[in-house]
């Protein structure tokens, strides 16, 4: 049983990550950490249906010889750029003078948009913050994330 507060909160990366990692292993699919992290970008079924059709033997159905390797190329071949939470928190970022990649931007789409402001926010003020943006932006999520499923329920 989930906490009450947590319906509300998108998966974040990291449990997209390991979803994406048993539903391979489970079909026992030993995929690199790269291939991996792609995976996650997707949206879940996308990610299934990929390891679907690895599953099935390629589009061909002859068989795939290096399963990581063909998704990666499926995943780049889907990947349509960042989606409006990302875009929000790419733009806010631009505009302070602050660099994150896309993996930032995925931490920071996965807690509601005022506390991801207030991140970015500070990542522009504060110089030891900014040393290793992702950690940092990683911490505060996970932060946030915990704060929000302690709450009560309305």
């Amino acid at each position: 049983s989930a906490p009450a507060g947590r319906a509300s909160l998108p998966v974040s990366p990291q449990e997209k990550l390991v979803q994406v990692r048993d539903l391979a292993l489970k079909h026992r699919l030993h995929l690199d950490p790269a291939c991996l992290r792609a995976l996650a970008r997707l949206p879940f079924y996308k990610a299934k249906d990929l390891i679907d059709e690895v599953l099935l033997g390629g589009r061909d159905r002859r068989g795939v010889r290096n399963p990581s390797k063909y998704l990666m190329i499926g995943c780049q071949k889907m990947t349509s750029g960042l989606g409006v939470e990302q875009g929000l928190a790419m733009e806010l970022a631009v505009s302070l003078g602050v660099v994150l990649n896309n993996d930032a931007l995925d931490e920071l789409a996965s807690i509601p948009r005022k506390e991801s402001r207030a991140i970015i926010h500070e990542l522009a003020n504060n110089p030891e913050a900014s040393q290793d943006a992702l950690e940092y932006i990683r911490a505060e999520v996970l932060r946030c994330r915990a704060q929000m499923d302690s709450r009560p329920w309305p």
